[in-house]
């Protein structure tokens, strides 16, 4: 996995407002997809998974913003996805694509 220094400084900036935001209540925070598994572009997003102890909605929406904040101050396209470690739990039990992608690509950030 290769990143730029903008998507590199991106990342920093959003994992540590992440870990401010929400301390003692993130369960992961990791690259997972294209970018994760070296098969991105430069035209790829970089899809971040935001696992946080009782999650709410008011809360996820937090997230959004401040990926956005990240992707405006380095020109990167991050996409977060921001769940519940609960909803996150609920996904895996289920075997849904999306837990097991994750589960098998996820980088730690």
């Amino acid at each position: 996995m290769t990143l730029t220094q903008s998507e590199t400084a991106a990342l920093d900036e959003f994992c540590a407002w992440v870990r401010a935001r929400f301390p003692g209540r993130v369960t992961q925070l990791a690259l997972f997809g294209s970018r994760a598994r070296g098969e991105g572009t430069s035209e790829s997003d970089l899809d971040v998974v935001v696992v946080v102890d009782g999650l709410t909605g008011a809360e996820a929406r937090e997230i959004g913003h401040a990926a956005g904040d990240a992707m405006t101050n380095h020109d990167v396209l991050l996409s977060p996805f921001a769940v519940s470690h609960e909803r996150m739990t609920e996904l895996r039990d289920r075997e849904r694509l999306i837990a097991s992608e994750i589960a098998r690509d996820a980088v730690p950030l």
